[in-house]
């Protein structure tokens, strides 16, 4: 994936995507299911005839529409956001032959003949075609935060910091954390929500390597708050085995340096460096993770 992506990234996730999420969950109310008329001609428009565009096509109008009603917003994000996702529907449903712009025209125009005093055109500045690593860190990001609302479901202690009287179930628990963390057995006792922290802390670490590799601010700016979000929520529930519990942060400056004078000692220009001190510095980072996860809840015992 190459160093340079042109996209501003800031303040899409979580709001945008939160607020996208919405149209999903709301699908039965009355304004959702107004929109059914105008979709299926603009899936006739597309060549859809079965209509796997339909239910897509009912979630970015309510979207587009919300995005114009409101008056207190930045439509910065919001159109971005729907420009992803416009994106990815596209790259999905191969069968519609459009450009991202084209299918937007069309889904604005159709609205209009059906909606004639209604507007929903916000966002034409911020429609067109998202390169593949563009597409790719998105997908990625809104993975994280997938990831990160199942994490908060699938965890009850999360309303709020744990007790700090420890039954003996709980104190069982916190052992099985750190004493064997190599272990299926205790692997498979762990609750649920472990299986999207680990997920999580995936997806996070690629995704920090491509910011250290880069230069988009926002892109990076947008790990830290999701670092920070996680390193607060992990505060108030127990360990899952080998997940740390602490993400690592943005290190692309400190390491450009140190990268620099070694690269001046070696008289080495070959990318095999650059890789072997990212090795270096993930493996230390991990290490002391993997202490600090051990002294945390040795001290609960």
């Amino acid at each position: 994936m190459g160093n340079t992506i042109a996209f501003d990234f800031k303040d899409m996730f979580p709001t945008c995507k939160n607020k996208y999420s919405e149209n999903i969950q709301n699908r039965g109310d009355s304004t959702y299911n107004t929109y059914k008329t105008v979709c299926s001609e603009i899936c006739k428009e597309f060549g859809d005839r079965d209509y796997y565009f339909l239910s897509v096509c009912q979630r970015f109008i309510k979207y587009l529409k919300y995005i114009y009603d409101e008056k207190n917003i930045n439509i910065g994000p919001y159109c971005r956001y729907f420009n992803f996702k416009l994106n990815e529907e596209l790259e999905s449903l191969t069968f519609i032959n459009k450009n991202t712009k084209e299918a937007y025209r069309i889904l604005i125009e159709k609205y209009k003949s059906e909606y004639e005093d209604e507007e929903i055109n916000k966002c034409q500045d911020y429609v067109g075609n998202l390169d593949n690593n563009t597409l790719y860190i998105l997908e990625k990001l809104q993975e994280l935060y997938d990831n990160f609302e199942k994490m908060k479901f699938y965890n009850k202690s999360y309303e709020g910091p744990q007790s700090t009287e420890n039954t003996e179930e709980t104190t069982e628990a916190v052992a099985l954390d750190y004493s064997d963390i190599t272990s299926e057995e205790n692997y498979d006792k762990q609750p649920p929500f472990c299986k999207f922290t680990e997920d999580s802390v995936l997806i996070y670490k690629n995704l920090l390597k491509i910011c250290n590799a880069g230069n988009n601010n926002s892109f990076c700016e947008v790990l830290k708050k999701y670092k920070e979000e996680y390193n607060h929520f992990m505060e108030s529930v127990p360990g899952c085995a080998g997940v740390p519990k602490i993400l690592q942060s943005y290190y692309g400056k400190y390491m450009h340096k140190h990268l620099i004078n070694r690269l001046k000692k070696l008289g080495c220009k070959k990318y095999n460096e650059y890789e072997n001190l990212t090795d270096f510095f993930e493996r230390t980072y991990d290490n002391l993770n993997d202490k600090n996860y051990i002294i945390e809840y040795a001290s609960l015992n």
